[in-house]
């Protein structure tokens, strides 16, 4: 089933795209809590991917792309950030927040601003809030946004297909990490060939096989 959509006003279509190189891509990771994480059923994986075997966070460090974290009501029911998380992006600091849809705050929106960045990577604890609601929003606001939905998770499959749908419809791509990934790496022959084989042969052990025997040759 394809969910592309394309978006008015002269802006180009999502359907049929060039790769993006690494520089123009900017991560932002809203709401991923440790205490929401066991309410949610659709695409959950058997543990929570919060440190070097998340594909979509390895790979922001692997292309050395700039990560923003933010949580919603960390003190209160959600609960805060994941701890693995943290450990694996030590340098990053989390905007901590009350307001739901993280757009609508402006620490977060200015932190993105900063990094000069107009395509974004996003994921969140659950897709239909965390994610879809500042996607939604961003996307208004005249950015590309990709939304990363196995790196997310919802309360139901209903939720899961409402959020998609919804996204698409609003202009946002919708796809998975492994998509993601690929299509920033682009060439076998990149730089980043090699840490990016090793990051999908930890996901896809089958891929690990191949990867651990890959010696990267010039394009033809």
């Amino acid at each position: 089933m394809s969910l592309t959509s394309s978006r008015s006003q002269g802006r180009p279509t999502h359907g049929a795209r060039p790769p993006r190189p690494p520089s123009s891509e900017a991560p932002p990771m809203p709401c991923d809590h440790g205490r929401r994480f066991d309410d949610r059923e659709a695409l959950r994986p058997p543990r929570p991917r919060t440190g070097d075997d998340d594909p979509k966070r390895a790979a922001a460090r692997a292309f050395g792309l700039p990560v923003i974290l933010t949580a919603s009501n960390p003190n209160g029911p959600n609960g805060p950030i994941f701890p693995e998380l943290i450990a694996a992006l030590p340098e990053v600091p989390v905007i901590e927040r009350l307001i739901i849809n993280s757009w609508k705050d402006p620490r977060f929106v200015d932190a993105v601003k900063k990094t000069g960045r107009k395509k974004l990577i996003m994921a969140g604890v659950s897709t239909d809030v965390c994610l879809t609601l500042p996607a939604v929003s961003a996307v208004r606001d005249g950015y590309d946004v990709y939304a990363v939905v196995d790196a997310s998770g919802t309360f139901s499959q209903h939720a899961l297909m409402a959020s998609m749908f919804r996204m698409s419809q609003a202009g946002v791509v919708v796809a998975n990490a492994t998509m993601i990934v690929s299509e920033l790496l682009a060439d076998w022959s990149s730089k980043y060939a090699g840490p990016i084989g090793k990051i999908l042969g930890a996901r896809v052990p089958s891929f690990g096989f191949v990867a651990a025997g890959f010696n990267p040759r010039p394009a033809k």
